[in-house]
């Protein structure tokens, strides 16, 4: 027998499992109409579960909405873009990600390069929706992660694209959620060339007024050496083409196949067109 609800405790499962399956749906669906929120949950849900595959084509036309969403969030709105990013994330990595990596990849990318969108239409102060993109970033990784037999080269361009584009900071940890690349490269024997180049923050601006725009210089070449990469540090565009054409040597313990550089960026730096380095 279902225990009854009692005073202002909180109902639990078994309680709302006794409504039956029939009131409960009808309670979903009217809620569904005044919740946005979870609206977005159920219909994710109702396409995760029906025949054909209509959930890639769900997620994806969630995510073009976000993008063309012309609205506003202020400071006390933006936990609503990031929530509903969030729930656009967990569809696909519940949902997809399991059974079609290489898609759910491809959509947590497009998800991921909505930070310039939802940052340009929100004030971000308390940093939730910089959190969701970072969280994406992650979940990427792990969708990449899981495609068998991915091509290192179509992967490579990907991570060089989300890393270079990055004009707010939010994809920082797009190398460190892919580090196990650098460890297949190794075990490969891939001939990869990554460089990166940091101005130890997120944004150029240079009034650099912004809060947390200072994060500093991370040591990549240092954990790409202890995947067993070679590595230089740069500190200067003299040193930028001589360390792109390191050889790679051999060592005892393995091939080292993968040459990562970290040559120190001005916070501002000012387009030129002197010839490059």
């Amino acid at each position: 027998m279902t225990p009854a609800w009692v005073g202002d405790e909180e109902p639990t499962i078994e309680q709302v499992e006794g409504l039956g399956a029939r009131r409960l749906a009808e309670i979903v669906v009217n809620h569904c109409q005044r919740d946005e929120g979870l609206y977005q949950t159920v219909r994710i849900a109702l396409a995760a579960s029906a025949p054909g595959g209509p959930l890639v084509k769900t997620l994806a036309t969630q995510i073009d909405a976000v993008c063309a969403s012309q609205h506003f969030y202020g400071y006390r709105e933006s936990s609503v873009l990031a929530q509903e990013l969030d729930r656009i994330r967990h569809g696909i990595t519940e949902y997809l990600l399991p059974a079609q990596p290489l898609a759910a990849a491809a959509l947590l990318g497009r998800l991921i390069r909505l930070d310039a969108t939802v940052y340009e239409r929100s004030d971000d102060s308390d940093g939730v929706i910089g959190d969701a993109i970072g969280e994406a970033v992650t979940d990427c990784g792990r969708a990449w992660a899981a495609v068998p037999e991915r091509d290192p080269k179509i992967l490579a361009a990907e991570v060089f694209d989300l890393f270079t584009t990055d004009e707010y900071g939010a994809r920082s940890e797009v190398i460190t959620a892919r580090h196990g690349e650098l460890d297949s490269a190794v075990r490969h024997k891939l001939p990869l060339l990554c460089v990166i180049s940091l101005n130890g923050g997120w944004t150029a601006k240079p009034e650099r007024n912004k809060p947390g725009r200072d994060l500093g210089y991370t040591r990549y070449d240092k954990m790409a050496e202890a995947f067993g990469c070679y590595a230089e540090y740069v500190e200067d565009a003299e040193g930028i083409r001589p360390g792109c054409s390191a050889p790679g040597p051999k060592s005892k313990r393995a091939w080292w196949s993968f040459s990562t550089l970290r040559p120190i960026t001005a916070p501002a730096p000012r387009p030129s067109n002197s010839p490059a380095a």
